[in-house]
């Protein structure tokens, strides 16, 4: 599991998809949020299923440290032996008993023998069928790997605790602060411009009340 922030959204996802295609890999699913009009000021972000080669894994996280910046990495194995090893065992001891019912049917002189014998060896054939296809998908775990990669899209990335010292922290606080500064700028900016009608209808309102006053103030004199 991958927890990733970029500032170049677009360009990851489309290097994201070229990375696991040069590890012999793809990208299984994947789902997308924010965006939109109604969030235009929400930060975009992706969630994605890729399947990597198995002994392609490493290379292919290493490729996306370089292409964003990696906040979060856990790794986990599942055991899956036994079940393997039972599967195979079932095929093993079904497959000996679907050649013993085809020869008793070859055999088979009566239809009630005949119809039993099949009944049986179909009951056997969609065990068999079952079991190979749960084995297939024991070998694709093997030959595979699953990377769950959450995208965030950032305005500027977070410094990670492997690389935070004093010198690092004290330059993110001091960006974030200037960031800080400037967005609330901009918001400032933004409701200036959208209360810009209002203030010059009370302007021109104070304007009239203005010229109204001194009208009736010449008159007193």
């Amino acid at each position: 599991n991958e927890q990733v922030e970029t500032t170049a959204y677009d360009a990851f996802i489309t290097e994201l998809g070229e990375a696991a295609a040069a590890q012999g890999g793809y990208i299984s699913s994947s789902r997308y949020t924010g965006g939109g009009e109604a969030e235009k000021n929400t930060n975009r972000r992706a969630y994605f299923v890729i399947r990597i080669p198995a002994e392609n894994l490493s290379a292919f996280c290493n490729k996306v440290g370089t292409l964003g910046s990696v906040t979060s990495f856990s790794e986990s194995a599942e055991d899956i032996t036994l079940a393997y090893v039972d599967v195979d065992s079932r095929i093993a001891v079904l497959v000996a008993e679907e050649e013993a019912l085809l020869t008793m049917l070859r055999e088979a002189s009566d239809t009630a023998t005949v119809l039993a014998v099949r009944a049986q060896l179909s009951g056997v054939q969609g065990e068999l069928a079952s079991l190979r296809a749960r084995k297939r998908v024991y070998d694709d775990q093997v030959a595979y790997s699953t990377v769950n990669l959450n995208l965030q899209e950032v305005v500027r990335v977070s410094v990670t605790a492997k690389e935070s010292n004093f010198f690092t922290e004290a330059g993110d606080a001091f960006v974030g602060s200037l960031f800080g500064l400037g967005s609330g700028l901009r918001a400032f900016g933004i409701f200036l411009i959208g209360a810009l009608p209002f203030l010059l209808f009370f302007a021109l309102i104070g304007g009239v009340v203005v010229l109204i006053v001194r009208a009736k103030r010449k008159k007193t004199k």
